[in-house]
């Protein structure tokens, strides 16, 4: 799994908060950025013993993995936008520059030049 992060270095990692066990039996990762994602053990295309114990997915709460729905901005199910702000060509928001204490989601799409925001 290591060499996968080498090549992949732009992804982020997302702390693993809890498992549950979908419709058939496989478990289920929930992650804090609140997608979920499926932790099969299928040797040899996917080798994760440890999820056949309830022992060993203790033993990964709070370990991070990558979540590809995450990196491509895509909302977890069960959210819905709520609001969309205009096109702005100049001056970023006050309200975008101010700390959130929510878990809230956001998308900003640059259009021309970058934004740069430092993330706590």
């Amino acid at each position: 799994m290591a060499e996968y992060f080498e090549e992949h270095k732009w992804l982020m990692l997302r702390h693993i908060v809890d498992f549950h066990a979908d419709e058939v039996g496989d478990f289920v990762a929930e992650l804090g950025c609140l997608h979920q994602q499926h932790m099969r053990h299928k040797p040899p295309f996917m080798n994760r013993q440890w999820v056949t114990t309830a022992s060993g997915r203790a033993e990964q709460l709070g370990s991070g993995i990558a979540c590809i729905l995450r990196d491509h901005f895509e909302l977890p199910t069960g959210l819905t936008a709520y609001k969309k702000m205009p096109e702005y060509s100049s001056e970023i928001p006050k309200g975008l520059l101010q700390d959130h204490t929510t878990r809230s989601w956001a998308r900003l799409c640059v259009l021309q030049g970058q934004l740069i925001k430092a993330l706590r």
